[in-house]
């Protein structure tokens, strides 16, 4: 007992001798010198583009100091916006969307006493802007519903509605323009014209117009189960003479790749193809290149043996058909079956690994991909890839049925990769065969 007493005598002495200590470090710091601040290079102003960015600030002091925002305003910051001694800020700038310039002076407070000289930040305006998405078309369905028009403008705006009787309860704000259709029970098509119109004069070249467009409620257009609308074997690219790539390294491993004839730049004199014929042979079959947008890289549909190649090294092809066959007015649930393949990255002995491929249908117009809903307009991924070094190099039968489509859909069999201006540096090419567009069943009112 005596001696936990002596324990306890001794830590009560040490923490005595300890608050002198803890008191000292508690009270406020004494600085040495003249007192002084600066930043390195005696920034005074800022002028600044409208993109975000972050400036980075070099402080020698001998004192504690603040960056003190002299208005209101969260597009530019201080961080820390406090310090000591020498060290580093920064001045975050948020991007500038609007038409108006944006300025912040900063106030440098050095022990508690305010400099004379602010530091001034004044970031340019951006642009007027003012555009409409979905553009330029937006579809409601037959049977009435929601149609929102999405509205993206730095300026103030008004709207009006042309031929639109049928959409009622217009809901507006910010960013939008809401209405609710009516069911079209009238058996026509109709169509309204939705016009966003800037408020200021100055900027009425920004005016921009959408069609939201109407279909009536949906007539099947009685054709028999199984009747087809549309089929392509692509026996018309034989007379191109494009290499039979797949057949050549099925029979011999060793084989390599001809090379593929591009459709917008091949021509060869000795066959009698000129530049252009390869592509106006496409058109003619009632196909688009909704990937070509005039550059090079684009330039990514190819014709082979007696089928179609798609994409190149980073970039990745697209088909595209409307379905113009179906009777106009009517609807129709279809059953869409094609062939394809990934290619090599070089079909020889030495190279046999497959691209990994996966295809995707996509719509636009009336009707869904896998659904009825008349809303899914993208459809799952679809496998097409082979075990690397396998053989035989085999094409892959696949079908995808469509709901409620019409003469005014069109469909785009693709990649399930975006688009990249620049390339991905990844091949997912793929080869296409034998396209067909067959009834599948009766559409429902």
């Amino acid at each position: 007992m005596k001696r936990n007493i002596l324990q306890w005598s001794l830590w009560i002495a040490v923490a005595a001798l300890l608050l002198p200590a803890i008191s000292c470090s508690e009270k406020e710091k004494e600085y040495t010198g003249e007192p002084y601040f600066y930043i390195e290079g005696n920034p005074t102003a800022e002028l600044v583009g409208t993109a975000s960015q972050t400036i980075r600030y070099v402080v020698r002091s001998n004192r504690p100091w603040k960056i003190v925002p002299q208005s209101e305003g969260t597009w530019v910051r201080p961080f820390p916006n406090e310090g000591e001694l020498d060290g580093i800020f920064k001045i975050i700038i948020s991007e500038n969307r609007t038409i108006d310039v944006r300025q912040m002076n900063f106030e440098l407070v050095v022990d508690g006493k305010p400099q004379p000289t602010l530091l001034h930040v004044e970031q340019e305006a951006a642009d007027a802007a003012l555009t409409l998405t979905p553009s330029p078309t937006v579809s409601v369905l037959s049977n009435g519903g929601v149609v929102t028009v999405n509205v993206a403008a730095n300026i103030e705006w008004n709207y009006t509605l042309t031929n639109g009787h049928w959409l009622q309860q217009p809901q507006v704000d910010a960013t939008s323009v809401t209405f609710t259709a009516e069911a079209n029970e009238t058996g026509a098509i109709r169509e309204a014209i939705l016009t966003v119109t800037p408020a200021d004069a100055q900027y009425a070249a920004l005016a921009a117009s959408v069609t939201i467009r109407q279909l009536s409620i949906r007539e099947d257009d009685n054709k028999a189960i199984g009747y087809v609308y549309f089929e392509d074997d692509f026996s018309w690219v034989i007379p191109f003479n494009g290499p039979a790539d797949i057949e050549n390294w099925n029979n011999d491993e060793s084989a390599t790749v001809a090379g593929t004839h591009n459709i917008y730049t091949y021509a060869n004199s000795a066959d009698g193809i000129a530049a252009g014929d390869l592509l106006a042979a496409f058109l003619a079959q009632g196909y688009t290149d909704p990937r070509y947008d005039g550059t090079n890289d684009s330039r990514i549909i190819y014709f082979a043996a007696h089928y179609l190649k798609f994409g190149k090294t980073g970039y990745h092809g697209k088909l595209q058909r409307q379905l113009t066959q179906i009777d106009p007015d009517k609807f129709t649930n279809v059953l869409l079956t094609f062939d394809a393949t990934p290619c090599k990255t070089n079909p020889s002995a030495t190279g046999n690994n497959y691209d990994d491929v996966f295809l995707r249908v996509v719509i636009e117009g009336s009707g869904s991909v896998g659904v009825d809903d008349g809303t899914t307009k993208v459809g799952e991924d679809i496998d097409i890839q082979l075990v690397d070094k396998s053989r035989p190099w085999v094409w892959h039968s696949k079908n995808v049925v469509l709901y409620g489509v019409a003469a005014d859909t069109r469909v785009t069999i693709q990649t399930n990769m975006p688009d990249s201006p620049t390339g991905d540096g990844l091949q997912r090419r793929w080869y296409f065969d034998n396209l067909k567009f067959a009834k599948h069943s009766a559409v429902t009112p």
